[in-house]
């Protein structure tokens, strides 16, 4: 949401869209965030929801290698990404972006060294299933998220 991007967020929404409305297909952005796993949606504003090849949905991970947030500092930092991530971010007079709450969780944001896996189910006709695999102390928790 840079501003120095703003213009190429647009672009890149508005070209996405395009495409998945004249193939009715839905589109998904895989991202990359060195401190956090997250995932939201961007949207047509006059496009009902019921439409999903106007709904984009993003996956963001990070590199399982890069430590989490965990100073002070980075927990307020990270208290008020996830309080932004609250409210619906118009991009355009078409689009917006909504952030939505990590699964299992309360928070939009989470902060933990994690990766994410995507894989077909071949029962449901080629349904993809987002599973991120987040570090604790002990072992990897299991966010599991299902689409398309």
């Amino acid at each position: 949401s840079d501003d120095d991007h703003e213009g190429e967020r647009k672009r890149l929404l508005q070209t996405l869209t395009d495409l998945a409305e004249q193939y009715k297909i839905r589109v998904a952005i895989l991202s990359g965030d060195v401190h956090v796993a997250a995932w939201g949606i961007a949207y047509r504003r006059d496009i009902a929801p019921t439409e999903n090849w106007s709904r984009i949905v993003q996956f963001t991970s990070s590199a399982v290698v890069h430590p989490s947030l965990s100073g002070l500092l980075d927990k307020l930092f990270l208290g008020y990404l996830n309080s932004a991530a609250g409210q619906v971010q118009t991009i355009d007079a078409q689009h917006q972006v909504e952030m939505m709450r990590f699964p299992g969780h309360n928070q939009f944001m989470m902060a933990a060294r994690n990766w994410l896996a995507i894989e077909v189910d071949p029962a449901t006709s080629g349904k993809l299933w987002f599973t991120w695999r987040c570090e604790r102390e002990q072992s990897f928790s299991n966010h599991l998220h299902a689409i398309m």
